[in-house]
């Protein structure tokens, strides 16, 4: 099948999984990246802001950084529509599409191309911002949601042909190697936490205090320095896919927090490339997580930051516990869990 994939392209490596896997089933596949880490949208993010303009000119460039935004937003979507009309696909395979003007959608959907969507966020958390989504979502032939609490609420705001599908990962960029003694210098450590900042992260870091803990993300700085962290626990701001199975690979706990928007199976990508790194996850509870790990043996979950500290206190003594939970959470992934695995799911619904 002819496929034009449209989707972020972005540190975590969403759309290079999808891509591989694609071609890996044997499609052919173009990529039309509608955002990138630098694209001049990203200007209207306030996470972006501070962390790179300072506070006192928030107020005079923000105004400009929307109208940049706005800007980009319209080529790009004159772009996509171009793109279609030149490749001519048999399918159209969105993920998420948050920027996608609801008129561009009708335009690249007409001579009846199929046109579908995957997401692994809650949309419902982008109707107020993005208000465009509300309309697209009702556009699209098939609809792939990783939560499946999203389901219902989805069809009672008139969305139709929704199905469940979780995140997976990319086993070409996360899976067990050999560190070099430069990056493992740079890497290791007991508790490694990537992610951006958000409150509920900070209250749960709170809890590594005095751990040997390294944090790579956005907004962490003001919250390590308010909360007494050493400078040396920020190590960095962003890390590509190598360098993030690098850290799994190398640090001996690897936290998972998620979202607020994950209720009901929504298991974030973190969950899958962790193990997938052969690293040892220690996660939050999120219904349904059963159907895809078996806790206790595949990964451990903690109730509360402070049950997070007195298990990582013990299984950083526990070696040969925590290297044999990490071993049976990467074979599981292997199995059910890849891109690979997940497309195959989508080509069933289709067929």
């Amino acid at each position: 099948m002819k496929i034009l994939l449209v989707g972020p392209r972005w540190i975590g490596g969403w759309m290079e999984g999808v891509e591989y896997g694609l071609i890996a089933l044997g499609h052919q596949v173009q990529a039309f990246a509608y955002s990138s880490p630098h694209a001049p949208f990203r200007m209207n993010n306030e996470l972006i802001l501070k962390s790179y303009v300072p506070s006192a000119l928030h107020s005079v460039l923000r105004p400009l950084a929307h109208r940049i935004g706005a800007g980009w937003e319209r080529d790009m979507n004159r772009r996509l529509v171009k793109t279609v009309y030149q490749y001519q696909p048999d399918l159209i395979f969105l993920l998420k599409g948050d920027l996608i003007q609801p008129e561009t959608l009708e335009a690249i959907k007409s001579a009846n191309r199929l046109l579908i969507s995957w997401w692994v966020d809650n949309p419902l958390f982008y109707y107020k911002d993005y208000p465009q989504v509300a309309v697209q979502l009702k556009i699209i032939n098939a609809l792939f949601i990783f939560d499946y609490e999203d389901l219902e609420m989805l069809k009672q705001k008139g969305v139709e042909n929704i199905f469940y599908l979780p995140c997976a990962y990319d086993p070409e960029i996360y899976h067990p190697k050999k560190i070099s003694a430069p990056h493992k210098k740079r890497f290791e450590c007991e508790v490694a936490f990537i992610a951006n900042y958000y409150p509920e992260r900070g209250e749960f870091l709170k809890y590594t205090q005095g751990l040997d803990v390294a944090v790579w993300g956005r907004g962490w700085k003001s919250f390590l320095k308010k909360n007494n962290f050493p400078p040396k626990v920020l190590r960095g701001k962003d890390l590509n896919g190598e360098y993030v199975s690098a850290v799994y690979n190398t640090a001996y706990i690897c936290p998972n927090v998620h979202h607020v928007q994950s209720r009901g199976g929504g298991l974030n990508m973190r969950t899958f490339e962790i193990p997938g790194a052969g690293g040892f996850q220690l996660t939050d509870y999120i219904a349904g997580m059963e159907e895809h790990f078996e806790i206790g043996r595949e990964l451990i979950v903690y109730e509360s930051p402070e049950h997070f500290r007195e298990l990582a206190e013990y299984y950083l003594k526990h070696e040969s516990e925590r290297k044999a939970i990490a071993h049976r959470g990467y074979e599981r992934v292997v199995r059910e869990h890849t891109y690979e695995q997940r497309l195959k799911k989508i080509f069933e619904v289709l067929n």
